[in-house]
């Protein structure tokens, strides 16, 4: 099967993209880690795959629309 049919077919059943799946579950694996608040934003981004603390930030950003560090306080606070 061709890349792009893959993609193709992919979309069609999950609705997004190849990449955009994982790395909206691993959003939501940093957001039910940063409520539990027992890791730090670094130790969280490093078990998910991100090299750097600012690649994970700017990829939480992008697919939760606030900072991991905000996320997390608001987490605690509600």
């Amino acid at each position: 099967m061709s890349r792009t049919t893959f993609a193709d077919r992919f979309r069609a059943r999950a609705a997004e993209t190849p990449i955009a799946y994982p790395t909206r579950w691993r959003m939501i694996l940093a957001g039910e880690q940063l409520r539990a608040g027992r890791e730090t934003v670094g130790r969280i981004a490093s078990s998910l795959g991100y090299e750097t603390e600012h690649a994970f930030n700017t990829a939480f950003k992008r697919e939760m629309g606030i900072p991991p560090g905000r996320y997390a306080r608001t987490a605690r606070i509600d």
